[in-house]
């Protein structure tokens, strides 16, 4: 009974309709808590350890929110590192699956798990007489190395885009530069006609006071010596 039924778990976990999946999501701790229990290594029957483990693998698409809680995460690293160990080969390549799958989707969360656990099970993994075992533990690096691509990948397009951000902002700053250079020497230019105009109109109108002074000083002058005649006439 607990075979079958983490069998059909697994199986509705595979399912590709958009309103199952939403459900799924909402009842991720009910198939958790189901199959990490099957999955366990106090779990005596192989067959429904092995049927946990490969529900597991189909279900942990819709356990985001359960392995962003670190006491949750750690129990089911905790349950797929021991499957790695079990005495059956088919449920070691199942829980080596599951890392594999695990590491594609959740990656950013394993570091701490690849420093304690995952290289050394990975080796060990690798060197199993069973072929399958082997390639899956390989596998298992692959898929980290994929991770890391792409990583980079995204590194190197956030640097591209900030570059050209960059340039772009450099640009700005240049043609904003140019444009207040410009602004000014339109700007200065009147200035300078109207200061030249001020200046003009200060040396006429100084030379305007002098003409009028001398005009002055001679009519002056013209008087002061007619009055001179005129009184030399009346003398005589």
């Amino acid at each position: 009974m607990k075979q079958a039924s983490l069998t059909t778990i697994g199986f509705i976990c595979e399912s590709q309709d958009a309103d199952l999946r939403a459900s799924l999501v909402q009842h991720s701790n009910a198939i958790l808590t189901a199959v990490v229990q099957g999955a366990r290594k106090e779990e005596l029957n192989p067959e429904v350890r092995l049927a946990a483990i490969y529900a597991l693998g189909d279900s942990l698409e819709f356990v985001d929110s359960n392995f962003k809680n670190e006491g949750e995460r750690n129990y089911i690293m905790q349950v797929i590192c021991e499957a790695t160990q079990a005495e059956d080969s088919r449920i070691q390549q199942g829980a080596f699956g599951c890392l594999n799958r695990i590491m594609a989707l959740y990656y950013e969360l394993m570091r701490f798990y690849m420093e304690k656990a995952l290289f050394g099970l990975t080796i060990m993994g690798m060197k199993s007489e069973e072929e399958d075992v082997a390639k899956l533990a390989v596998e298992f690096w692959s898929t980290v190395a994929e991770e890391e691509i792409a990583i980079e990948d995204d590194n190197a397009q956030v640097d591209l885009k900030h570059s050209r951000l960059l340039k772009v902002t450099n640009k700005l700053d240049y043609r904003s530069r140019m444009l207040t250079k410009s602004e000014k020497t339109s700007v200065s230019a009147p200035l300078r006609l109207v200061r030249s105009s001020q200046s003009s109109c200060s040396s006429l109108q100084s030379k305007t006071r002098m003409l009028v002074t001398r005009n002055t000083i001679s009519l002056v002058l013209h008087t002061n010596a007619c009055n001179s005649m005129l009184n030399v006439w009346l003398v005589l």
